[in-house]
């Protein structure tokens, strides 16, 4: 997780704790950005008392389906902690996200075991035997689950009515990025999401 400030500077975190989630927004990516992929990106708005935090993620990456796996446990309007780890499966680094309440891992709804109504991941072999994982169903279904956690947090009051930079339900981020809107994308191709559940 990086933190952009006003005068250019990076900070860079692992985690962010005694933060309460306020909003959920996208913007389009038209153009490479750092020489990664086209596509949309999922923006996390969090506050503390004095801080406004943005963190941004492709939308069909491991980070955000770390939100969208705990989303049915996540109770809007507590404070949470965010974590970002990794581990190394078949020599290759793993990326994922951790979100904490009530000083307990969130768990996770939907698992290889059991994926309730989430529907399957499509798997096929592409050239030269590689794995190709297709998750268009998947997303789309978690983009409608999604709906419900956007609309309970427009109506969830502001929980630091005097912050300095999170003044009302439009707030104003201290980023770098352009929101466009606060409704979730048309789904379109992924960007390859190698986490088969």
């Amino acid at each position: 997780m990086r933190e952009r400030l006003e005068d250019g500077t990076i900070n860079q975190f692992n985690k962010l704790s005694g933060v309460h989630l306020v909003k959920i927004t996208f913007r389009k990516v038209e153009s490479k950005e750092d020489g990664r992929y086209i596509g949309d990106v999922i923006q996390f708005h969090l506050i503390d008392a004095t801080d406004y935090f943005v963190l941004e993620t492709w939308l069909n990456s491991s980070y955000a389906r770390g939100f969208f796996q705990v989303m049915a446990s996540f109770e809007v309007g507590h404070e949470s902690r965010w974590a970002t780890l990794q581990y190394t499966r078949n020599e290759k680094k793993k990326a994922y996200l951790n979100i904490y309440q009530y000083g307990e891992q969130l768990p996770w709804s939907y698992t290889r075991d059991n994926m309730q109504d989430c529907p399957p991941l499509d798997v096929s072999t592409g050239p030269g035997g590689k794995t190709i994982y297709n998750s268009d169903l998947q997303d789309a279904f978690f983009l409608t689950k999604l709906e419900a956690v956007i609309a309970e947090l427009e109506s969830t009051p502001n929980p630091f009515p005097n912050h300095p930079l999170f003044e009302s339900r439009s707030g104003t981020a201290p980023t770098e990025s352009q929101t466009v809107n606060t409704a979730p994308p048309a789904y379109s191709e992924p960007e390859e999401d190698d986490l088969p559940f």
